[in-house]
C-alpha cells in the first residue's frame, strides 16, 4: 500500500515534532512513550503505527494536553518531569546526563574525559555481568562512532 502525498506530509510533520521534542531516539526497553503535540488525528496515528514495529507502536500512548502531567506523575517524580509538562526539571534538548554518586562510584571510564559525550550512547551486556557504555552515532555526520566509554560492574 502506497502513501498519498497528504499522508507523507503528515508523517513528515510527525517525525519533525518527535525530533524537536527529543522523542526520535528512545532507549530499548521503554515501557511507554508519551507523544504530545505530534498526533492531531487518527490518520497521523495510523501512519505512525505503519512505520514502526508493532511492539513499539503498542507502547505509544497519545494524551490530551490536560492529561500529560497527571500521566507522567504516575511514573516519574515531579522534580524529574520537564517543566514544559508541569514538572520541576529544567530540561533542554541536548543536555548531558547528570550521573548520581552511586553510578559514578561503580563506573570504570575507558576515556580520559571521564564523562558521557554528547550524542547517543547504548549500554551493552558483557560477560560476567558487566555493562559497557558505547558512544554511537557519527562525528560530523560523516565518521561513524562506536567507542567504548565506560564499564559498569
Amino acid at each position: 500500500m502506497g502513501l498519498s502525498k497528504e499522508e507523507i506530509e503528515r508523517f513528515t510533520t510527525f517525525n519533525r515534532l518527535c525530533t524537536e521534542h527529543g522523542l526520535s531516539e528512545r532507549p530499548k526497553g521503554l515501557d511507554t512513550g508519551d507523544v504530545q503535540d505530534g498526533i492531531n488525528d487518527e490518520v497521523t496515528l495510523f501512519i505512525f503505527k505503519k512505520w514502526v514495529d508493532p511492539v513499539t507502536a503498542a507502547k505509544v500512548v497519545v494524551l490530551k494536553q490536560s492529561d500529560v502531567y497527571t500521566t507522567l506523575e504516575r511514573y516519574i517524580d515531579k522534580e524529574n518531569i520537564p517543566t514544559k509538562f508541569g514538572g520541576g526539571f529544567a530540561f533542554q534538548n541536548g543536555m548531558l546526563p547528570d550521573l548520581d554518586h552511586g553510578i559514578r562510584q561503580h563506573l570504570q571510564w575507558t576515556t580520559p574525559s571521564e564523562c558521557i559525550p554528547s550524542g547517543p550512547v547504548k549500554w551493552m551486556q558483557a560477560d560476567g555481568g558487566k555493562r559497557i557504555a558505547i558512544a554511537t552515532g557519527s562525528v560530523d555526520r560523516n565518521v561513524p562512532r562506536n567507542v567504548e566509554i565506560a564499564a559498569l560492574y
